[in-house]
């Protein structure tokens, strides 16, 4: 029961110093001024395709389509390379997200196999004029159904430059791509040329916990307050 008591004691410290910076699309009743990008290539081959886009648009807002209702995408589409784009808000220095992650949620349907290392997603580093690109389906997601992806904005994912055929990616050079940050690029695309459908949800975009400025000091006498109440409620 003490070791229980003094765990809670402890969490509760970590929780009073812990912030953590993030950016959070759920398309709940509009675009959240998300964007849709039609791109000349995928992010298969070279140092990619130009930036930003050969067209770039407001994203469709699905409002009865989601992971729960409501969601960016398109029902019907045609050909062409699109990618889910980032509000220009998101865009500029991020290097606060260095370590943190990227989680979103993917939903298509098509008549046609899934088009393997397109690129799952991209982000821009407008200072060096290339991109990181990351691709997280080695084998095709399940059509049909809500999947969930996922990369860790550090080299433990495989983040290559330019394109899926690049060099991997240093640490200082994704560094470099959330301190200059012109937008992320989400697949949308499932083959070129086919009938499909695709949509984007649930967009979680953390930084990694960090203590909170000015609360470090404090930390001690904190846990040495929660320990003396820890003692006298063993003794009564």
């Amino acid at each position: 029961m003490m070791i229980r008591n003094i765990a809670a004691v402890v969490g509760l410290a970590v929780l009073s110093i812990s912030v953590q910076a993030q950016y959070t699309s759920t398309f709940d009743s509009n675009n959240e001024s998300w964007r849709f990008a039609t791109m000349a290539s995928p992010f298969n081959s070279g140092s990619g395709p130009a930036y930003p886009g050969t067209t770039v648009v407001g994203a469709p807002f699905l409002g009865g389509l989601g992971n729960p209702p409501g969601s960016i995408g398109v029902t019907s589409d045609i050909g062409d390379y699109q990618y889910f784009l980032t509000p220009l808000a998101w865009n500029g220095n991020r290097s606060s997200l260095m370590n943190g992650s990227i989680t979103w949620d993917y939903y298509y349907t098509t008549t046609a196999p899934w088009n393997n290392a397109w690129g799952d997603i991209a982000i821009r580093d407008t200072l060096n004029n290339r991109w990181i690109v990351a691709d997280v389906t080695a084998v095709s997601p399940t059509a049909g159904v809500w999947n969930t992806f996922s990369v860790n904005l550090d080299p433990s994912t495989a983040w290559k430059i330019g394109s899926t055929a690049g060099a991997l990616a240093t640490n200082g050079q994704i560094l470099a791509a959330l301190t200059n940050m012109g937008g992320v690029y989400f697949r949308g695309e499932v083959v070129a040329g086919m009938v499909e459908t695709y949509r984007l949800d649930n967009v979680h975009w953390k930084g990694p916990v960090i203590p909170e400025a000015g609360t470090m000091a404090s930390f001690g006498s904190f846990l040495a307050t929660g320990l003396f109440w820890l003692r006298r409620r063993i003794k009564a």
